[in-house]
């Protein structure tokens, strides 16, 4: 199977709606917003087979510092393919390229993931934390990182 990949913005609102059906939540991509979407988007990576959208990443950010996953999205029939993998590694390659964060650290690489989709992110270096899960792409940011769920769970947990 030939996924063809790309970095364009070039896709259309009514295929975002598609392809967020096969998970269960077009209702949350309407096609009148998804336009609007694709525009305030700071980079879209998308992976289409026989020209069909079968995946999406799409990240909003301020070009600096704060870069957040919007949209990731592979189609059911398509997942556990490397899709979701090389969607999320171009991604990566787009914030090191840019130079989003300071020196190695990629900055504020956040997003929302549900039970079990938490697991992929943790394979490709994203740390749970409790207000959201932020890629540690440093060692420096992972001690920050965990020194903060340390003491987020010593006052709000343990008590």
């Amino acid at each position: 199977m030939k996924i063809d990949y790309s970095t364009d913005k070039n896709i259309a609102p009514e295929e975002i709606f598609i392809l967020a059906e096969t998970q269960g939540w077009g209702n949350d991509r309407p096609i009148d917003r998804n336009d609007q979407a694709i525009k305030g988007s700071i980079f879209i990576a998308s992976a289409r087979y026989d020209d069909r959208l079968v995946g999406l990443l799409r990240l909003v950010g301020d070009g600096a510092y704060c870069l957040y996953v919007a949209d990731f999205i592979v189609h059911t029939e398509y997942q556990n393919k490397g899709i979701g993998t090389r969607l999320l590694e171009m991604s990566l390659e787009y914030a090191r390229e840019h130079a989003i964060g300071i020196d190695d650290n990629i900055g504020e690489f956040t997003l929302f993931a549900n039970i079990p989709a938490d697991q992929f992110y943790k394979k490709h270096g994203f740390l749970s934390v409790h207000n959201g899960m932020v890629l540690a792409s440093s060692e420096g940011r992972r001690r920050v990182e965990e020194e903060f769920n340390k003491r987020w769970l010593e006052e709000h947990i343990q008590k």
